[in-house]
């Protein structure tokens, strides 16, 4: 990582700062982290750049990583999410085997949201590497096959889940959601993360 300190020298916006800037970074780095008088911005900072004022006299200190970087990291901590999900998964499978529908569902949604993101994670992670899953190969198939055979598998729970079929339910979590994340979870020896 390294870090760039800059004193402006006029008024302006973050954006008109970064627009400066990003045109001699290196190929494959990222602005990753900005203080202002030393202190951070919001974690959301990229999102409205042009409405943070940067006034003369001001000091900036921006952290640069590269994009592989950053990748790894994203991947290695992953690895602990995608074990998370399938503990819940688990749970939320023994809970509507209890006929505990409404906990279930609960923890269901919220179990998709985090695969979700999970899944959106790896998908950027390994843009950035250079491997985009549509390229990745595990055995004789291609990785996105994984992700295509989970989302079909979601779609049929979700309807099951609709017709408030809590046995089936719980059984097409064990037998056929938690396989088809563990196949996904493979992305890790694939990439040798």
């Amino acid at each position: 990582m390294s870090t760039l300190h800059i004193k402006q020298t006029q008024n302006s916006t973050l954006l008109d700062v970064i627009n400066e800037i990003e045109p001699t970074l290196a190929q494959g780095q990222l602005i990753t982290d900005i203080l202002l008088n030393k202190k951070p911005l919001k974690p959301n900072w990229h999102q409205n750049p042009e409405k943070i004022l940067v006034l003369e006299g001001d000091s900036l200190e921006i952290s640069i990583e590269s994009s592989t970087t950053l990748a790894k990291q994203a991947l290695l901590l992953s690895k602990e999410t995608i074990i998370d999900i399938l503990v819940d998964f688990k749970k939320i499978a023994d809970s509507f085997k209890q006929q505990q529908d409404s906990d279930a569902n609960t923890m269901f949604i919220q179990g998709i949201d985090n695969l979700q993101n999970f899944l959106k994670i790896i998908e950027e992670a390994t843009h950035l590497l250079g491997r985009p899953l549509d390229k990745i190969k595990d055995g004789n198939i291609l990785f996105i096959q994984h992700i295509s055979n989970l989302s079909n598998i979601l779609e049929k729970i979700i309807a099951i889940q609709n017709a408030k079929d809590w046995d089936l339910l719980s059984e097409m979590i064990e037998n056929e959601m938690l396989p088809a994340i563990k196949n996904i979870s493979r992305i890790y020896g694939i990439l040798e993360i």
